[in-house]
């Protein structure tokens, strides 16, 4: 919203967001956390749990639920339960595909995604995400995660079934995206930024 600001006369930078990094660690896999795809947040997959204004969070989680059944798990709110910090990163680490969110309704607004991103990587997960404009230029796509269009369920479905086939490419990505976002995304190196700038 960089003209928005400018236009009532706000002094403003943006910066995308970021993951702790003390919590950038990669932790090993643990057998009851195991899936082969999961959604890490808020939601709930049978009716309206979130905003309102972002059906598309339960539509789907619905639609992970109904395709992948068993083999899919949702940790957070209204999910299994919420894991924070070390036990997140073991979810992570036992996770195949971790399919991601950010309500950036339409995703049409350039530059507006959540923590998810940073924080999914910066801590060991393989992300499969929608397209954000403005996103590919920090993350790239089949090196540091993977990007589908957003609403394009077909799109979605092709990517999870690809890296669920082809584990030594996930790995890499996974991998590649971890030392990325340990490399650049952290609130060590924001406060840099935002140090740098005042």
């Amino acid at each position: 919203h960089d003209d928005l600001f400018a236009s009532v006369g706000v002094n403003h930078i943006w910066m995308p967001p970021g993951v702790l990094e003390a919590e950038c660690t990669l932790e090993e896999p643990v057998g009851a956390l195991r899936s082969d795809v999961a959604f890490v947040g808020s939601g709930h997959r049978h009716k309206s749990a979130y905003h309102p204004e972002w059906p598309y969070r339960t539509r789907l989680l619905a639609w992970l639920s109904e395709t992948y059944g068993s083999r899919f798990r949702h940790w957070g709110g209204s999910g299994e339960r919420v894991v924070r910090n070390r036990e997140l990163n073991q979810v992570y680490a036992s996770t195949k595909v971790v399919v991601g969110d950010s309500l950036c309704v339409g995703f049409e607004y350039p530059h507006y995604w959540s923590d998810r991103i940073p924080e999914t990587l910066g801590r060991g997960g393989f992300l499969i995400h929608p397209r954000i404009p403005g996103l590919e230029a920090h993350y790239t796509d089949g090196q540091h995660l993977g990007l589908y269009d957003f609403d394009d369920w077909a799109g979605l479905h092709g990517k999870i079934e690809y890296y669920l086939a082809h584990d030594d490419e996930r790995e890499a990505i996974r991998l590649a995206g971890h030392e990325h976002a340990k490399a650049t995304a952290t609130y060590t190196i924001r406060m840099r930024d935002m140090l740098a700038h005042v």
